[in-house]
């Protein structure tokens, strides 16, 4: 089913990074919804923080993954990790 051009299907992971005019209100409310609609994994990604809120499907708590942690893919994309840090850096420039 589709309607306005919007499939009906649940991904699997749902990675959202939240930008500076972002309200709490609006975060708060897509993740919400995602998790409703029986998202397994999803990535809220903090720039501000350099932090990564990892839902998983079945948790109340979000796990916060910091900037010197990996994040893991489980059980979505399974053996899949990235240091946190890599997801901030800025192509081209050194680590």
């Amino acid at each position: 089913y589709e309607a306005e051009g919007h499939v009906s299907v649940c991904p699997d992971l749902v990675v959202e990074v939240i930008s500076p005019n972002d309200l709490y209100s609006e975060v708060n409310r897509k993740v919400r919804e995602w998790r409703a609609a029986g998202v397994r994994l999803l990535w809220l990604i903090e720039p501000e923080s350099r932090d990564v809120f990892c839902y998983r499907q079945g948790t109340v708590e979000p796990a916060i993954v910091r900037e010197d942690e990996r994040l893991t893919g489980d059980p979505v994309l399974p053996g899949f990790a990235v240091p946190v840090a890599d997801l901030f850096r800025i192509p081209g420039r050194p680590a």
